[in-house]
């Protein structure tokens, strides 16, 4: 008998979206204030940028406080919707975003924003080099490159920070290595969080251990290809919300708005992330 696929696959897809309604609606009413909270945030990230508080931050920091944003709300979507690995893949891009800003908030701020800026042209010499289609712009590219070339690891240039977190491993020539994530997470006093990271970062891999986002709650064995709420969807939500507001609490010391308190107190009620790693809100002198 020959097969319609058409119907069989229109019937697939009634199936799960009756499928999804259900599942979603259960997730929203297990999780609901939590992605409330995470809503919240987001729309705290909006409402600074929107009042214009980020207005003429270096770029470097514009781009990551964009990025960091961006993570936010897809997060909140992916874990809304029930999809706990994907969302684990944008929680590790949150988190090194949020160590990258936060190693250039954390002094000489203007120069390390320019430094960021500028390993672009790093990655455009050995990533997107194919993009300068004419001679002109190779050239433009190969001076911009001759330029800064420097400041990064003469041999393998893969990080922005190389010259600023000095890793103790040393390869050619006794030169440091680039510094690794648990570096950073050294650096910043962060290293707490480095194991949420090694656990989120399986998910961007081919690894069985995403094996524990498909999941489902106590059925051990069966996956779930659609939407899903377990125990992670909390331990991904709580992590996003506490790196998350630790990041604003530091962008809000940094930016000085005259209402600096205020906002301090307000992201954290929004949130209710009454964190002890907070920084608080002093105003920095000079």
């Amino acid at each position: 008998m020959r097969r319609s696929y058409q119907k069989e696959l229109n019937e697939i897809l009634a199936h799960v979206r009756a499928h999804e309604k259900s599942a979603i609606a259960l997730g929203m009413e297990k999780h609901g204030p939590l992605f409330k909270k995470l809503d919240n945030l987001w729309i705290f990230y909006r409402y600074v940028a929107d009042r214009r508080i980020t207005e003429g931050a270096p770029l470097g920091i514009g781009i990551l406080y964009a990025k960091i944003s961006n993570c936010i709300v897809s997060i909140r979507h992916l874990l809304q919707q029930g999809y706990l690995g994907p969302a684990a893949m944008v929680t590790r891009s949150l988190f090194e975003a949020t160590l990258d800003l936060g190693i250039i908030l954390k002094e000489d701020s203007a120069a390390r924003a320019k430094l960021f800026v500028e390993f672009g042209t790093i990655e455009q010499q050995f990533t997107f080099s194919n993009g300068a289609k004419t001679e002109t712009d190779r050239e433009l590219l190969r001076r911009s490159y001759e330029s800064v070339k420097g400041k990064f690891h003469p041999f393998k240039p893969y990080s922005w920070c190389w010259q600023i977190v000095k890793s103790e491993r040393k390869g050619k020539g006794g030169v440091p290595d680039n510094p690794s994530i648990k570096d950073l997470c050294a650096y910043l006093g962060r290293i707490d969080r480095y194991r949420f990271y090694s656990r989120f970062s399986t998910t961007i891999h081919s690894s069985p251990s995403y094996g524990a986002f498909i999941s489902r709650d106590h059925e051990p064995g069966v996956l779930e290809l659609g939407p899903n709420y377990t125990e992670m969807t909390a331990l991904i939500g709580a992590f996003v919300l506490a790196v998350g507001t630790v990041t604003m609490h530091e962008l809000l010391s940094y930016f000085r708005p005259e209402d600096l308190n205020q906002l301090g107190l307000c992201v954290r009620m929004i949130t209710d992330q009454l964190l002890p790693e907070d920084p608080g809100f002093k105003k920095k002198s000079g």
